[in-house]
């Protein structure tokens, strides 16, 4: 999500567990593939940044 304030500065947010984006990763890296190893570690990182 990106928002802009009133003095042109822009905020990018990162995806929530709910968005889109979400149900596209899971429908692309499924079982039995599963994600890579590299990619689940930095998800979990994304998911620990507090807004």
């Amino acid at each position: 999500m990106i928002s802009g304030d009133k003095n042109g500065r822009q905020t990018v947010r990162a995806p929530r567990v709910t968005d889109v984006i979400g149900y596209a990763l899971r429908g692309a890296f499924d079982e039995p593939r599963g994600l890579p190893d590299d990619m689940v570690r930095m998800l979990q990182q994304m998911d620990r940044i507090r807004h």
